[in-house]
């Protein structure tokens, strides 16, 4: 008996740090994903210095995101998504359409991955 409530404490402890953890994945990519929908939106419509604006933005609030999310998630994905997301910029400025277009697509999709890798589901637990 004695070791069974020390267990379930152990046991809270470690399903509230998953919900947290969950919780503040979400929050963090949802929130890039969003910047990143209306950066696609504002360059489609014509608006690329605005659009480029937005990517600046976006890098910036990423280095602080990585600091956070990198507690809960593998670093070879937030690294890949960094790279993308510091050259996002330069493509808004330099390169056409398709590349900015396709480099946001690609950020969004490694996003929403990172977001279900981190859904709590029982094999989670094994």
């Amino acid at each position: 008996m004695k070791r069974l409530i020390p267990a379930c404490i152990l046991a809270l402890v470690i399903i509230c740090s998953c919900i947290v953890g969950q919780i503040t994945v979400k929050k963090y990519c949802d929130n890039v994903y969003n910047d990143l929908k209306e950066c696609k939106e504002l360059f489609i419509s014509g608006e690329t210095s605005t659009a480029y604006n937005l990517s600046v933005e976006v890098k910036e609030n990423w280095k602080g995101n990585k600091a956070v999310l990198s507690v809960f998630v593998n670093h070879n994905l937030l690294d890949e998504i960094s790279q993308s997301v510091m050259q996002l910029p330069e493509f808004a400025k330099t390169d056409g359409k398709d590349t900015f277009l396709g480099e946001c697509s690609k950020i969004q999709s490694m996003l929403t991955l990172i977001k279900e890798e981190q859904r709590i589901r029982g094999e989670s637990f094994y």
